[in-house]
């Protein structure tokens, strides 16, 4: 597999990752019955998965 496929899949896979990732802070409100704070894996994946893509 070649460069350009290899940054393709991760891309992709990045893409369906951070359009999931929104739960995760929905599940933090969830829980904590607030929304004041951020949930910290939601924010790293929205990096991760900005970079990436």
């Amino acid at each position: 597999m070649d460069i350009t496929a290899s940054l393709s899949v991760v891309a992709g896979t990045f893409g369906v990752v951070m359009g999931a990732s929104p739960l995760l802070q929905a599940l933090r409100a969830h829980k904590r019955r607030s929304s004041a704070d951020i949930s910290m894996p939601f924010l790293a994946l929205l990096w991760i998965g900005g970079a990436a893509w």
